[in-house]
């Protein structure tokens, strides 16, 4: 991603950021760029064919950076490289008791605060399958109940 093309972006997020507020939790499913390039080949999208790989090496550091950044609350990185939330139900686990020791320790936070759990929001920058990450979750929950 070139300079003029990330400042475009970051002032448009940063323009957001002024109308709503930041999530409670920001979830970043991190990816190396094999794991990208793999992702990209299993969704078939013709137009993400022409992607470049140092497009895609640029795109990652930038999001490392932005994440380490990240001034506005909570946040947690998921490593899809290792978790394969997907495949494995043991990774699924994992990704949930995080998420769920994130979010316990949030609403303890939110009761002292006043903020209501239900009013708790959560968002996902990705590197990696938000979908599939949604998708398990929501699964797993429904199974839960």
């Amino acid at each position: 991603m070139s300079t003029r093309d990330y400042s475009n972006y970051r002032g448009l997020f940063d323009l957001m950021m002024t109308l709503v507020p930041p999530p409670d939790l920001l979830i970043y499913l991190r990816a190396s760029v094999p794991t990208l390039v793999i992702q990209i080949q299993k969704r078939g999208r013709e137009y993400e064919n022409s992607i470049r790989i140092d497009y895609l090496q640029g795109l990652n550091e930038r999001y490392e950076a932005w994440f380490a950044d990240y001034p506005s609350g909570n946040k947690i990185a998921l490593d899809v490289d290792q978790l394969k939330f997907e495949e494995k139900p043991e990774d699924l686990s994992l990704v949930i008791n995080r998420l769920d020791a994130q979010i316990n320790g949030l609403c303890s936070m939110a009761r002292r605060t006043g903020k209501s759990s239900s009013k708790m929001s959560v968002h996902i920058w990705t590197a990696g399958s938000v979908r599939s990450l949604m998708r398990c979750i929501a699964g797993e929950v429904r199974l839960r109940r």
